[in-house]
């Protein structure tokens, strides 16, 4: 039952690891500077706004075989997840090629979750495929992704008010590419990883979920 969920959410973290590197094509905000598409990028991952995240990163997610109900999932666990993001870019220094955008706030350590909620997760995924023997036996996969990930969601929300709050502050070297683009360079990789998951060693939502 959770094969299919750890593919939608292998789905939802490159789509977002894409979208904060590659912030150059954000949408619905101040794009003109290398703050303002960080910042807008930044919104975008934290709105769970989905439009704007497969065109930042290039993902094409109306072509998988999730459907219209997936992607309602995946806006609420984004919006879960990335809900303790309170962080502002400004620029520091820049010319024709290279940027510093300083960025500073606060964000919420994900990697705290697995040891807060896997146990309630996997509880609760068992107690309702116990109830649901019958039903189970004529699902999908999809619809058991579903099905597990209606049952994830509530949890998540409940526990990711409780992650451990750290202050951000991180320098973001930007680079411009050959149409006019910012994007995040490759050395503030983990940076950008601390930004939004509040610790830069996070590789999969998996592990941040204890899956």
């Amino acid at each position: 039952m959770k094969t299919r969920a750890k593919q939608f959410l292998a789905l939802c973290f490159a789509v977002v690891l894409s979208v904060s590197l590659l912030v150059g094509c954000a949408g619905g905000g101040d794009t003109s500077t290398p703050d303002g598409m960080l910042n807008t990028s930044l919104s975008a991952v934290k709105n769970g706004d989905l439009k704007a995240m497969a065109q930042i990163s290039g993902e094409d997610i109306s072509s998988s075989d999730f459907n219209d109900m997936d992607m309602g999932q995946m806006e609420k666990m984004m919006k879960a997840l990335f809900s303790n993001v309170n962080v502002n870019a400004t620029l520091k220094e820049s010319n024709d090629k290279t940027a510093t955008v300083s960025v500073k706030g606060t964000t919420g350590d994900l990697s705290s979750l697995s040891k807060e909620m896997s146990t309630e997760l996997q509880t609760a995924v068992t107690e309702w495929a116990t109830k649901n023997v019958d039903k189970l036996m004529n699902m999908t996969e999809e619809q058991m992704a579903k099905e597990t990930l209606n049952v994830m969601i509530p949890i998540l929300e409940k526990h990711v008010k409780n992650v451990t709050s750290k202050d951000v502050d991180v320098e973001i070297k930007m680079e411009k590419d050959d149409n006019g683009k910012w994007n995040v360079a490759d050395e503030s990789a983990a940076d950008m990883a601390f930004i939004l998951f509040g610790n830069s060693s996070v590789n999969d939502f998996n592990d941040i979920l204890g899956m």
